[in-house]
């Protein structure tokens, strides 16, 4: 009888102790942020969104926006646009079909990574996963690019900006926590 006692604590030790540190650490260091923090993040990136800070991208990229990136920041409409789906026929092994979560805001704070690491790509849009959509501002009419950021990969869609954005679309059934899929 003592040793089953002693084989149940252990039990309970080896697969509680692991269970409650799990919990504990998710309590303490994950905890969600207040609603009152999302809309808080959700309103300043409404704001930034909407007042793209061109003289600084462009300073970054080292050229000239083109007039069609210029042209969708000035789409208010366009730009507000969240959970749609891209229609190309050009890719078969995507199905061609691009998920767009939301559009990027068009600033320092969304270029900061790309320009520490010497990447010229402008940023456009995400799939609310992480990946972005992108074109590079110094090609004339270039070619919007999809980067995966788990793998590193380039996918090129065969379409510039202007063809991108006129592409057949329909709603998107996935949806996202815009917050809850950043790093901020």
């Amino acid at each position: 009888m003592e040793n089953l006692k002693t084989i149940l604590f252990l039990v309970v030790i080896l697969l509680g102790l692991p269970l409650l540190i799990v919990w504990l650490n998710d309590k303490i260091f994950h905890r969600s942020p207040s609603k009152a923090k999302r809309e808080e993040y959700s309103r300043r990136f409404e704001q930034r969104l909407l007042n793209p800070d061109f003289p600084a991208v462009e300073a970054c990229v080292g050229c000239k926006l083109p007039d069609e990136v210029k042209k969708l920041y000035a789409n208010k409409d366009e730009i507000c646009q969240e959970n749609f789906e891209v229609v190309l026929r050009q890719k078969e092994d995507s199905g061609g079909i691009w998920t767009v979560a939301f559009y990027l805001p068009a600033d320092m704070e969304e270029m900061g990574d790309l320009s520490q690491d010497g990447n010229k790509l402008f940023p456009f849009a995400n799939d609310g996963c992480g990946n972005e959509y992108l074109i590079d501002p110094r090609a004339s009419g270039s070619e919007v690019v999809f980067h995966d950021h788990e793998t590193g990969e380039f996918t090129r869609l065969g379409v510039n900006l202007t063809e991108f954005l006129s592409a057949p679309r329909k709603n998107s059934t996935w949806r996202l926590d815009l917050y809850a899929h950043t790093s901020n």
